[in-house]
């Protein structure tokens, strides 16, 4: 019988994989190892610096769309005053 490798494990398994993913080991580990991207601020920042890094990120990006917005424009008003000459 083939072996079969577990990500979650990490480590060679030898019964059938449908057994495996059964198991309360295996269980934990996959809910231990997508903890791990939970959207959690880390341990050694607060509340408030996780917010407002995230109001910041959300500015930013406001303000790159607002800017590309006024260059497109900026293009579209070139190409007007061509076509009307």
């Amino acid at each position: 019988m083939p072996k079969y490798y577990c990500d979650y494990c990490d480590k060679w398994i030898q019964e059938t994989r449908k057994q495996h993913i059964l198991t309360e080991i295996h269980k934990k580990s996959k809910e231990n190892y997508y903890e791990q991207f939970d959207n959690k601020p880390a341990s050694g920042v607060t509340e408030w610096e996780y917010t407002k890094s995230h109001e910041e990120k959300i500015l930013e990006k406001y303000l790159q769309e607002k800017m590309w917005k006024n260059i497109y424009k900026h293009f579209q008003v070139g190409n007007q005053d061509k076509k009307q000459s």
